[in-house]
């Protein structure tokens, strides 16, 4: 619950500082991919 509330702080405030919601939201996601490869990766 706090990673979720976190991240909406950060992504608001990001896009609100950026001017555009989807260059934030393309981010986010990358981030959110490579952080489950690097998980998976190091748990095998």
């Amino acid at each position: 619950m706090i990673g979720t509330l976190g991240g909406y702080v950060f992504r608001s405030r990001l896009a609100k500082a950026i001017g555009r919601d989807l260059p934030v939201a393309l981010l986010e996601d990358v981030i959110a991919i490579g952080g489950a490869f690097w998980i998976v990766s190091h748990t095998l």
